[in-house]
């Protein structure tokens, strides 16, 4: 699998693929459909109060280009609890600009959200990058980088606070609503149910995990992306089980036809190749098969 394609998983923690970065608003807002901030209309004036004249949207709009634009230099700069302070005001003035519910607020809050988890503050994290992923599954395909994106800032938090379940529900759902999107078979469908392995796995829940990893597997071999790190953990992962639950047959038998399709690929020497034809030597070498074990280690040379 080629890096296009994003994050191969590395552990637990790292089990989360997207790639986080600082949404430029422009790149959501176009996919969604909108343009920049626009503003919302003005509160009616009170007949008998005489309060401070409100600011007029011009002014909130280039309040929020400033905001943004500070939050992004601190953010560049590394000093993200300055950005933070900027961040927020930025999302505040955008939801007076566009409405809470707006994807420019989105991306705004996915903006606070990224660098307050940065500024070492999780738990305030978590609300903005709640907010964010909810209008994002709402207004942009399943599978959109920012959607992505936002799932992968808020499973860190929830994997560091015991919230596992919540982050499995996450991935079920965005595959659920991309299968249905007629997108089922893509690369980051099989990232997203991989990483429910994981998630599931760590969480000794074995036959979800399993059941996801049977399925990842499925859509990184009928896209012929088998041959990087992301397949090669997974199938280690579903392999692992395998032998744990003993039905060591069952695993023997993925793992040959894993290197007839490697082999078919042209990848028989690669790394996936190798560990693979090491585990079958091993696995051979403790069922008494001296022969089978010695064939399989030969052919990993």
């Amino acid at each position: 699998m080629s890096m296009r394609h994003g994050c191969p998983i590395a552990a637990i923690t790292a089990s989360i693929i997207a790639v986080v970065a600082w949404m430029p608003q422009s790149v959501v807002a176009q996919s969604a459909g909108a343009s920049a901030p626009t503003a919302a209309a003005p509160p009616p004036q009170s007949q008998t109060a005489s309060p401070a004249p409100a600011k007029e949207p011009d002014d909130i709009a280039a309040a929020y280009l400033k905001a943004k634009a500070l939050a992004d230099e601190h953010a560049r700069a590394g000093r993200f609890g300055e950005a933070a302070t900027a961040a927020a005001n930025a999302a505040r003035l955008s939801e007076a600009l566009s409405g809470a519910h707006s994807i420019e607020t989105a991306v705004a809050r996915h903006n606070l959200g990224f660098v307050l988890r940065r500024a070492g503050r999780a738990a305030e994290a978590r609300e903005p990058l709640e907010a964010a992923l909810a209008t994002y599954e709402r207004l942009l395909p399943a599978l959109h980088p920012a959607l992505r994106n936002a799932v992968g800032e808020l499973g860190q938090l929830h994997i560091a606070s015991g919230r596992e379940r919540e982050l499995a529900d996450i991935y079920a759902r965005i595959v659920a609503r991309a299968e249905r999107e007629g997108a089922g078979r893509h690369i980051n469908v099989a990232n997203m149910l991989a990483s429910r392995g994981f998630v599931l796995r760590r969480m000794n829940e074995t036959a979800e995990s399993e059941a996801a990893f049977v399925r990842a597997l499925g859509v990184y071999e009928a896209l012929g992306e088998i041959d990087g790190a992301a397949y090669q953990q997974t199938l280690a992962a579903l392999l692992d089980r395998l032998d744990q639950s003993k039905r060591s047959s069952e695993a023997e038998a993925k793992a040959k036809s894993a290197i007839v399709a490697l082999t078919a690929l042209g990848s028989k020497g690669t790394p996936n190749a190798v560990a693979l034809l090491d585990r079958l030597s091993r696995a051979a070498l403790e069922a008494g098969r001296a022969a089978e074990a010695k064939a399989h280690a030969e052919a990993a040379l």
